[in-house]
């Protein structure tokens, strides 16, 4: 099963509307990525702690978020990835920095 194909599942399980999900993201401040190994949704954020856009938030992710960091174009500026294990879940965040670092860890792998 392709990361994509394993997202429409999560998104599933959770209740969500996939393909509605999926045509949000299509808005200048938000990211659609996907290849054989990910698939992730994302839109530009802001940690509780710094200004709009040094944060991007996952809405859903399957496969290795590192990906993300080698396509961003706000990489340089980002310093915080955010993301939710589960739908209502809380909010958990990391240094973005650690995407760029730790290029073949599992980082909030689904």
């Amino acid at each position: 099963m392709t990361p994509y194909e394993q997202a429409e599942q999560v998104a599933l399980k959770l209740g969500m509307n996939f393909h509605k999900v999926l045509m949000e993201h299509f808005q200048p401040n938000s990211y659609v990525f996907s290849s054989p190994d990910s698939f992730i949704l994302a839109v530009n954020s802001q940690h509780p702690d710094g200004e709009y856009g040094e944060a991007v938030f996952v809405t859903l992710a399957c496969g290795n978020l590192s990906n993300f960091a080698a396509v961003d174009p706000l990489r340089d500026r980002r310093k915080w990835l955010g993301a939710c294990r589960e739908e209502g879940g809380e909010v958990h965040w990391i240094p973005y920095q650690r995407l760029i670092d730790h290029p073949d860890h599992p980082v909030f792998m689904a």
